[in-house]
């Protein structure tokens, strides 16, 4: 189990070369700075002055955070702590239906499966809601739980619905 985890951390760390982080961050401080989701793109040239929809404003904040804290080692250490979040989860969720050993080698498939995804890319949060997402729904069954698995899933959808 250790090996399974130090291989697919050697994965996570990387260079970090999407070009959308380089917009994600300083919009995200725009909006700390100035407590609102800008409405009108002042952060192309091209876009200078029209109207500008935020869909990421959630995780542009959260990114610009973690950047002012921990500069870049920072935004690295956020992105593999998303995707032990994710991958763990997902070990979890497949551990109800099989056995240590099997279910280690398909989490490992699916972590090299999504390696090039690796990124501070709103889509980690796609991916984190969606194993979340999973695991909920299929533990349900008891009936005391379903209200307060929906008042959690109705939360988890906000946050999605704002990060990607």
């Amino acid at each position: 189990m250790l090996s399974l985890g130090v291989v697919i951390g050697s994965f996570l760390l990387h260079e970090i070369y999407d070009l959308d982080v380089w917009w994600h961050i300083p919009i995200g401080k725009t909006i700390v700075a100035n407590l609102h989701v800008p409405s009108v793109d002042d952060f192309s040239r091209a876009g200078q002055g029209r109207p500008y929809h935020d869909s990421h404003w959630l995780f542009q904040i959260a990114l610009a955070l973690v950047y002012s804290w921990g500069g870049w080692v920072g935004v690295e250490a956020f992105t593999v702590l998303v995707w032990a979040l994710i991958l763990g989860v997902c070990f979890w969720s497949i551990r109800r239906h099989l056995p240590l050993v099997p279910a280690s080698i398909l989490v490992f498939l699916a972590a090299m499966t999504c390696a090039e995804r690796f990124l501070p890319r709103p889509e980690i949060v796609t991916c984190l809601m969606v194993v979340l997402f999973y695991h909920l729904l299929a533990r349900e069954g008891e009936v005391p739980h379903v209200l307060r698995t929906a008042a959690i899933l109705g939360c988890l959808q906000v946050i999605w619905t704002n990060c990607h």
